[in-house]
């Protein structure tokens, strides 16, 4: 039960924690796309319905509102409601959806964290979509506290699209994706999502792993607590064997290097004219991930580690 109405559960077996839709004769069944009506948040709408079209999923068309009345707005709660209800029902009606088969879906803003929970294991969505609303000031540090609800709380990727992916228009289904990989926890939890793309689109992926500098005049105290360097040789080994054991037969390529990882990132996957970032998630967006995703010029994936979805 929502805080809205009662949603038609799906029937179909939902994915087990970590699973990608892997072998589906479709790829992707149901996808989860958020909105609050602005322009940015219609920027996702094309590359979501296109990808809708290529693997024959349902797409689930999600606003979280307010139960509560505005006390300004002179209305009753459940005249706020039914609007919002009318808004979304306007919404899915647009000429990009048509012909599409949409479910509308209201969900309570006050706690995302719990409503995003209580949809996912009612309607089993396996991807979200969601565009990042706000460019620029006090409205893009609001962004990233809602982006950050919606990471920690989601138990299957979310698909973010930042201010520079405005023009993006890459491939729907992801041809080559660069991939931070430092082999924390966050980094191995997104191996399925790797297997994945390799077996299904045949995505091409681009490991990097980046040694942070370390600046030469910092205190003793900050130099003892600062990362320890590995040795390439060491980090070289591992990726071997990250590949022979667990992405045997993915076109895998891996590089190590020197560098400011926010950065690094950006630029990498502007030169290799990557169509996706892959990023192990936290429970929450750090300093470096935020700078990606604002910064980078294709989507970026922030997948969910397996302590995060358990």
């Amino acid at each position: 039960m929502s805080e809205f109405g009662k949603m038609e559960k799906e029937t179909s077996k939902p994915l087990a924690k970590g699973e990608m839709p892997v072998g589906t004769k479709s790829g992707f069944r149901r996808i989860m796309v958020i909105t609050d009506f602005s322009d940015n948040a219609r920027r996702v709408y094309a590359y979501a319905t296109s990808l809708v079209k290529q693997t024959g999923a349902t797409l689930f068309l999600v606003h979280f509102g307010n139960k509560k009345a505005p006390e300004y707005s002179g209305v009753s709660n459940e005249e706020h409601v039914r609007r919002l209800y009318k808004a979304l029902t306007k919404e899915s009606r647009i000429d990009v959806f048509t012909d599409l088969p949409v479910k509308t879906f209201l969900l309570e803003r006050r706690d995302i964290a719990k409503s995003l929970r209580s949809f996912e294991q009612e309607m089993y969505p396996e991807l979200v979509i969601s565009s990042t609303f706000a460019k620029a000031g006090f409205g893009r540090h609001f962004v990233f506290e809602v982006a950050d609800k919606i990471i920690s709380s989601s138990s299957v990727p979310v698909l973010l699209f930042g201010p520079a992916a405005d023009e993006y228009d890459g491939a729907l289904l992801p041809k080559l994706a660069l991939v931070p990989f430092d082999f924390s926890d966050e980094a191995v939890g997104a191996i399925p999502t790797l297997q994945f793309l390799g077996a299904s689109y045949n995505c091409a992926l681009r490991l990097l792993f980046i040694q942070k500098i370390v600046p030469d005049r910092i205190s003793w105290l900050q130099r003892i607590w600062s990362e320890k360097p590995h040795s390439n040789e060491a980090v070289e080994q591992r990726f071997a064997d990250l590949v022979a054991d667990e992405l045997d037969g993915c076109d895998v390529k891996w590089e190590i290097c020197q560098a400011v990882p926010e950065v690094e990132i950006g630029s990498r996957a502007r030169n290799t004219k990557a169509d996706l970032v892959v990023i192990g998630a936290r429970s929450a967006l750090g300093r470096v991930s935020q700078t990606v995703i604002r910064l980078s010029h294709c989507p970026v994936l922030a997948v969910p580690s397996k302590t995060h979805r358990e």
